[in-house]
């Protein structure tokens, strides 16, 4: 594993866990009666903290998984898409590949 995703899975890590530590505990500071004047700040702010772990959560997740698995499948379909109809357009292109057909034809 690579310095990069290391630290991309870091950052995941701290973003999830921190909104949700942001969530719980203003939530907490919301119901205190002590605070009832800023309860309202309170409230934003671990809302925000709810959305930010479940939305990068979510995000991340997807960017890593399921959209590598989709471009795989993307390049995979587009080589055969082009293998086909070049091959039917260009003569001897399997043996010469599309460079050698194009430098010397």
């Amino acid at each position: 594993m690579t310095t990069t995703i290391k630290l991309k899975w870091l950052l995941a890590l701290v973003l999830i866990f921190g909104g949700f530590t942001l969530y719980k505990l203003f939530e907490g500071l919301a119901h205190n009666p002590a605070y009832q004047a800023y309860e309202w700040i309170f409230k934003i702010i671990s809302e925000f903290g709810l959305f930010v772990s479940v939305i990068v959560s979510v995000g991340y997740f997807h960017h890593w998984f399921i959209a590598a698995e989709e471009q795989k499948e993307t390049e995979i379909g587009l080589r055969e898409t082009l293998g086909k109809y070049v091959d039917r357009i260009l003569l001897n292109s399997v043996k010469r590949g599309f460079l050698g057909i194009t430098n010397k034809e």
